[in-house]
């Protein structure tokens, strides 16, 4: 990176020095643009444009050749500067749109929205871009097919085309396997989200971009299938097409969550399978491009292991897995090794320390180390050779510290430091580990974020002063533990630039983004979108076709449980619910079909353990308090079943939670109603709610969602619970706006307070009003109940009701109908158990005005099979519901899932 340029003052004397005619440089053009190209940060770019008015028509070319936009609002402000701007634009080489990049703070649901904007505006944007070379989409979805053929028609030059898988398959029609003669092509899998259609299958590429590729792209240069950030759950697809094509200046191959064979032998199975067919055709696919000099290659279970030992290319850049350095590369000529496609447990360490001595020209170095246990340095250093005593209790940073020994020509490195139980060392700590390391010239280091973590300002400080070589340093945080299974969620990002001004100082520029969630787990912006997953739809005795009750609702990215039956974590492994995501539970009542799958969720969640043999330590035992609490609620008892039961089960939660009990008047108001005492893994800062008014109004509340609360009668204490949405921003119809905001030169960034529904004044006088704010969402989720009128006050205008109907009558319907039974027989059994029949629940959801409701808590002769018998038996339970109602009514069975609409309501 080009840090300073120091020129003669004579090469910028001008014969005429005046604000109307500034000076004029005699350096020739082509130094400066040279100059201006070296230049790594775009706002270097601009101060040596402010130099002069010359120089900035000059390099203007230069600024803009490479323009890369992340994140909604960055795509959205920088594509219409450009559409008003066509002089700017037609110097664009290369565009890059990350519309929904990982530090992006927008709710999940609102991405396909955002994004089919941008390509709109990308759409406009396309006949100016003459000179467009490269042309990169990263976003959740593809963009709209006719966004490339503006491209194909209005951009000649174009010849590197990037774009994303979206969540469904690709169509043989796209026109993006239209073009010709490109060379370089990316297509990739963002795995932000599990929306893929059958994510577990094997998917296969069109044939259309396998004719585009082999027939037309004779002259491929770069070559991307699935990107390098693989994950495991994004969609695996079957590659082995490629073997065919022969690109003679190919130099870059990447290959993604991809395969190369049917089954999964690992590399070391593949001595006796040395002539297998697959092995060779890869194997002669690869040598038959000399020029290729960077390789990623995802799993050794889904590629055959490479023989190319007699070929002629050298392999300068390497990233998959650490298995393939010993069995099938000559890596001796790495510069770059990134080691990131699978996790790497920390004892494997001892395992590539060799390779990594080995690698004497090695300059970047990437690493995805699993710390979710901690293993003893000695180990590292070679003492000793037993790899099985990885567990004990040791500093993390002294794990660091042989790997950076090994590679002492390395400049570049980059840690990703993932954890499933453990934080790790700390940040402020990490410059112990670099600071008697290689010379790096750059590092970067992700992590999980913990609440005794200084500034992230000061411990870049830190890591510079030990390290002066250092030119770059970027440190990230995750808001929360993650593993290879779940995604990193950002929490606070900073890239620090660094320049020596002398001996003893010297220049650090921050830009930090990102900042603390709130305790709720819930992104503090507009919910776009409320879903429920039913988990367990049976009553007492569940079924093989239903299990006891709990169901799920879904607020953007995060889950709440409501009731946790007997086997609920099955169902939630069967299911797309996140059992990570899960950040409070609601218990309507202390049966045991509606709590006993408590504890053992628990147990999973926070990773519960049995203790261990005598004398032996057990890490597990160590409650981390850094990682945020599962907060339970339920009534009276619900406090004292998971004491008792954890206690007596030995059970031992490696994270904190806390309960808050909803006390009835008749109940106690103090105390624990148990005689044990607090587990070290509850938290002390739990409440006994109080009823106020017949209701507990805002047990919890944050910007976004408040939860309340009354009893339902029951035979035993039971509650319904009220989860309400805040006003959220009405529809805005921008037509309106910006003739008055282009009128006044107003800045459009207004339009975000007039979205939120402010009122703003303009230059000229003009007052603005944003749309009203709408009403937001409203459920209510009711225990078993045979009158749930208390919380009548509570549920009114609901958008979803959801309501018990444990029995019916279906004479001509149920084969197990008495013929002493009617309708009212039914129903008085029916209340005398504490339940109620569909007709009651019709009725119920009338009274309160619900826009739709939805039966649950079936009894057991109720089969929520797809045979026809069983299906008649729903639809006839619906429609007795449904003549109260007066409009239609689904039947719950176990996974269905509903979303949350919003209502046509003003606030």
């Amino acid at each position: 990176m080009l840090q300073a340029v120091q020129v003669p003052p004579k090469w910028f004397q001008s014969k005429i020095v005046s604000p109307l005619y500034p000076a004029i440089p005699w350096m020739p053009p082509e130094v400066l643009i040279t100059i201006a190209r070296f230049i790594d940060l775009p706002r270097d770019i601009v101060n040596f444009l402010l130099v002069s008015w010359e120089i900035y028509r000059l390099l203007l070319p230069v600024l803009y050749s490479s323009v890369e936009c992340k994140t909604y609002v960055r795509c959205r402000e920088r594509l219409k500067a450009l559409i008003a701007h066509p002089d700017r634009a037609k110097h664009i080489r290369k565009l890059i749109l990350r519309p929904n990049d990982i530090m992006s703070s927008m709710v999940y649901y609102a991405w396909f929205d955002a994004e089919e904007q941008i390509s709109d505006d990308m759409n406009k944007l396309a006949p100016m871009l003459m000179s467009l070379e490269t042309f990169i989409w990263d976003g959740v979805e593809p963009p709209e097919e006719k966004l490339w053929v503006a491209l194909r028609k209005h951009c000649p030059r174009l010849r590197y085309i990037g774009s994303t898988v979206g969540g469904l398959p690709l169509s043989e029609d796209s026109e993006l396997f239209n073009f010709n003669d490109l060379k370089g092509f990316s297509l990739i899998v963002n795995y932000r989200t599990r929306l893929f259609l059958n994510p577990d299958g094997i998917h296969k590429f069109p044939d259309a971009l396998w004719n585009m590729l082999l027939d037309r792209c004779s002259d491929l240069e770069e070559l991307i299938l699935g990107g390098e950030r693989t994950m495991y759950y994004s969609p695996l697809f079957d590659i082995r097409p490629i073997v065919r094509g022969r690109w003679p200046k190919l130099r870059t191959l990447i290959f993604g969550h991809t395969l190369m064979q049917d089954n999964s032998p690992t590399v070391l199975d593949w001595d006796d399978m040395a002539q297998e067919e697959s092995m060779k055709e890869f194997s002669r696919f690869i040598s038959s491009h000399p020029l290729l000099a960077k390789l990623h290659i995802p799993y050794d279970a889904r590629f055959p292991p490479l023989e190319i030992s007699n070929s002629n290319i050298v392999i300068t850049e390497f990233s998959g897995t650490h298995f393939y350095l010993g069995y099938i590369l000559p890596f001796s000529r790495l510069t770059t090794l990134k080691l990131c496609s699978e996790r790497l447990q920390t004892w494997r360490l001892v395992d590539l320390l060799p390779c990594l001595r080995n690698l004497r020209g090695l300059s970047t170095l990437e690493l995805w180390i699993d710390m979710s246990h901690r293993v003893r340095a000695d180990i590292l250093h070679g003492l000793t050779p037993e790899k099985n005593a990885a567990v004990l209790e040791t500093d993390h940073i002294r794990v660091f510290r042989p790997l950076l020994t090994a590679c002492d020509t390395l400049l570049h490195l980059k840690l990703v430091c993932t954890t499933e139980k453990k934080f790790g060392f700390r940040m402020k700590d990490f410059w112990k580990a670099i600071e008697k390391g290689p010379r790096l010239r750059s590092l970067e280091v992700q992590k999980v974020y913990s609440v005794n973590e200084e500034k992230m300002t000061r411990s870049a400080l830190k890591i510079a002063r030990r390290v002066p070589t250092l030119q770059a340093i970027t440190l990230v945080y995750a808001e929360r533990r993650w593993s290879g299974l779940v995604p990193i969620r950002i929490k606070q990002k900073g890239v620090y630039d660094l320049c020596t001004t002398s001996e003893n100082f010297f220049r650090l520029t921050a830009e930090e983004s990102g900042k603390v969630m709130a305790s709720s787990g819930l992104t503090k912006s507009q919910i776009s979108s409320l879903s429920i997953t039913f988990l367990g739809t049976a009553s007492a005795q569940p079924s093989s076709t239903r299990n006891h009750s709990s169901l799920a609702l879904h607020l953007g990215r995060d889950v709440w449980l409501f009731d946790c039956g007997e086997a609920t974590q099955h169902q939630i492994q069967k299911s797309a619910v996140k059992m990570g995501r899960i950040g409070k539970i609601f218990i309507t009542h202390t049966h045991g079909d509606h709590i006993f799958g408590l504890i053992p969720l628990l147990a999973s969640c926070l990773n519960g353990a049995g203790g261990t043999a005598d004398g032996v330590e057990d890490s597990r035992s160590h409650i981390n308090m850094d990682q945020p609490p599962i907060e339970i609620y339920g009534p009276l008892g619900t406090r004292a079943y998971l004491r008792n039961g954890m206690a007596y089960t030995h059970t031992l939660l490696g994270s904190p939670y806390v309960v808050h009990e909803l006390r009835m008047p008749s109940d106690p108001q103090a105390g624990d109603h148990t005689s044990l005492t607090r587990l070290s893994c509850e938290l002390p800062n739990s409440q006994n709610i109080p009823q106020v008014d017949g209701v507990w109004k805002d047990i919890f509340k944050d910007d976004i969602i408040s939860v309340s609360a009354a009893p339902i009668h029951h035979s035993v204490p039971c509650v319904g619970y009220v989860v309400t949405e805040a006003p959220v921003p009405g529809k805005i119809d921008p037509k309106l706006y910006i003739p008055d905001l282009k009128r006044t030169n107003t800045p459009m960034t207004v339009m975000r307070r007039l979205q939120q529904g402010e009122s703003v004044e303009l230059s000229d006088g003009t007052v603005l009003q944003g749309p009203s704010r709408r009403k937001g969402r409203k459920v209510v989720i009711l225990g078993d109940t045979f009158d749930p009128s208390p919380i009548i006050p509570l549920a009114m205008d609901a958008d979803l009701l959801v309501h018990e109907a444990t029995n019916a009558h279906l004479p001509g319907v149920d084969p197990a109908t008495k013929d002493t039974d009617t309708y009212e027989s039914v129903e008085a059994r029916a209340r005398s158990r504490g339940h109620s029949t569909p007709q009651m629940a019709g009725a119920f959801a009338k009274r309160v005005n619900a826009k739709r409701l939805i039966l649950n808590h079936f009894s057991a002769r109720y089969s929520g099979a797809e045979s026809q018998e069983a299906v008649d038996i729903m639809n006839a339970i619906g429609n007795l519901a449904a003549k109260e109602f007066g409009q239609e009514v689904e039947c719950a069975r176990d996974f269905m899932s509903s979303e949350v609409t919003f209502s046509n309501n003003v606030q």
